[in-house]
């Protein structure tokens, strides 16, 4: 049997120190070996970054070590020495994020807002969702490569991002211009960025128009006044 000293919560990317000590045999003896840590699921991030698990010596019935966990929510640690498994829950919150993604449908209409997918997501550096970033702290700015304008392109409410998620058309944010590709930045005044896809525009304007109620048939013209 052994003690454990493990921290039960933790942020990714974080040390945590784990000591051993007590550590006795079935006979009172005490333990001299090597305590391994292994994660239920691998504890692979999102980014597909792996955690720090290393094994460490324990002599004498004590020891020391650290890992580094880069996945968050829980995770079920365990700790193996000589054949003795301890285990416990560690729940991992996400790092502050340094960078933000689009997910944004690639086809948008000019002078409009974005419709469909229109999400702006806060992002630690491992890819986790940083559910606490708020731009009541951090106003986010969204530009274009192009040289038109980017409408209703400043994010700074308190409930704009809702665990790290901001839906772009709660905002009517859009873009009116030329070209047919464009591309978006987001950046917050802390400086975290993140650029979307290529984003196709039509550039094809109808203000109005107007149809004859004559019957019509396949193949023919319909002429807009």
């Amino acid at each position: 049997s052994y003690s454990m000293s493990l921290a039960s919560v933790t942020t990714a990317g974080n040390d945590i120190s784990i000591s051993i000590s007590s550590a006795v045999d079935a006979w009172g003896n005490s333990i001299t070996g090597i305590a391994g840590i292994s994660l239920a699921g691998g504890g692979a991030a999102p980014s597909g970054a792996l955690p720090s698990t290393p094994s460490f010596a324990v002599n004498n019935g004590s020891g020391a070590g650290t890992m580094r966990l880069l996945k968050s929510g829980s995770q079920l640690v365990t700790i193996s020495l000589n054949g003795l498994l301890k285990q416990q829950t560690i729940s991992v919150s996400p790092a502050d994020a340094n960078r933000f993604r689009f997910d944004l449908d690639a086809v948008q209409a000019v002078n409009r807002a974005f419709f469909g997918n229109a999400l702006l997501t806060a992002l630690d550096p491992y890819g986790n969702i940083d559910t606490q970033f708020s731009t009541a702290t951090d106003t986010v700015r969204i530009t274009s490569s192009g040289a038109g304008v980017v409408f209703n392109g400043v994010i700074g409410t308190a409930a704009a991002f809702s665990n790290g998620l901001c839906d772009l058309k709660d905002f009517g944010t859009g873009y009116n211009g030329d070209e047919p590709f464009v591309t978006f930045t987001a950046r917050s005044n802390s400086g975290i960025t993140g650029v979307s896809q290529t984003i196709g525009f039509s550039l094809l304007k109808i203000s109005s128009g107007q149809l004859a109620q004559s019957t019509r048939y396949i193949g023919e013209q319909y002429t807009f006044t």
